[in-house]
């Protein structure tokens, strides 16, 4: 996947599925405190596509494969540390952050 600009994510709230994988092709995550990050495609069969092939190139491949086995959602803490998210903010500052960067 190539843009021809870079790409930055906002995420507010839950991004599960497409819209954590959506998340995961933008060159820059930014995270509200409050917000979760996760592939659940696992819990009912079915396989994270996109995810399956972005998700190891931004984490620890063990890691990976336990979130894409297993459903889990992080926390953005937790994807922060991981370095799955670029900095975690407050929600009411989220906009102010990304408006800077952009």
């Amino acid at each position: 996947l190539e843009m021809s600009k870079p790409t930055i994510a906002a995420v507010n709230g839950v991004a599960a599925g497409g819209g954590c994988e959506l998340a995961l092709a933008c060159d820059i995550r930014l995270a509200a405190a409050t917000a979760r990050f996760g592939l659940p495609e696992a819990r009912v069969g079915l396989g994270a596509n996109f995810g399956s092939v972005l998700l190891p190139q931004l984490i620890p491949r063990g890691l990976a494969l336990e979130a894409l086995y297993t459903g889990n959602l992080w926390t953005a803490q937790e994807a922060y540390r991981l370095g799955l998210v670029n900095r975690v903010v407050e929600p009411d500052d989220l906009t102010e952050h990304v408006t800077c960067l952009a």
